[in-house]
């Protein structure tokens, strides 16, 4: 006697290939988007998209703490997120900077699992994209291109933001005496006001 064919679950799992596949391209065309894989190939591309996964965030829910152990670094597709650091004896945080789409937090992560050094929250419902820094070093250790050429890429923007911050540094020095003449100016300024009179001419 024929049975009739169980046609539910290959739909279903068509189903699930689908939303898988449809995800994956989407986390390739966000990590095209990051200066540290604009030089990988599809291929690459696939091979790195497929240890990444989705994060959803509501408002002000936290991404992490400052402290906790950088275990992935994270792409934000969309939304809006806060850089916030606790300082003083009551850990009052304070808001650093805003980030927009296509920013990266927690990059140091691929380098290191140095904890991190100041929270991120969310400003607004947020979507980004997380790549485990475990899988990824696996990747490395398994001698995968894709991950090195990443390495290699993410290796240039820290060093432009190095000289990027070498050269604000240099300004802000620059800036610091100048102020600081201005400051012994008006001093002087002042003390030649309080010490001299019309009487003393």
């Amino acid at each position: 006697m024929a049975t009739a064919p169980k046609s539910a679950p290959p739909a279903r799992a068509r189903r699930t290939s689908s939303k898988t596949s449809a995800k994956n391209t989407r986390f390739q065309e966000v990590l095209r988007s990051l200066p540290f894989a604009r030089e990988l190939n599809a291929t690459e591309l696939n091979e790195i998209s497929s240890i990444c996964t989705e994060v959803l965030l509501k408002r002000h829910e936290y991404l992490f703490r400052d402290g906790d152990t950088g275990d992935a670094f994270y792409v934000l597709e969309e939304g809006l997120l806060e850089v916030v650091k606790a300082t003083g004896d009551d850990q009052t945080e304070h808001l650093l900077a805003s980030l927009t789409p296509r920013c990266v937090v927690g990059e140091m992560a691929i380098i290191s699992r140095a904890t991190r050094s100041a929270s991120i929250r969310a400003g607004a419902p947020s979507l980004l994209v997380r790549v485990d820094a475990r899988q990824f070093h696996k990747l490395l250790d398994e001698g995968n291109i894709a991950a090195y050429r990443m390495i290699l890429g993410f290796a240039q923007v820290l060093s432009n933001r190095l000289q990027l911050m070498d050269k604000k540094l240099v300004e802000m020095l620059h800036k610091q005496k100048e102020d600081e003449g201005l400051q012994e100016f008006a001093k002087f300024k002042a003390r030649l006001e309080r010490d001299w009179s019309l009487d003393d001419i």
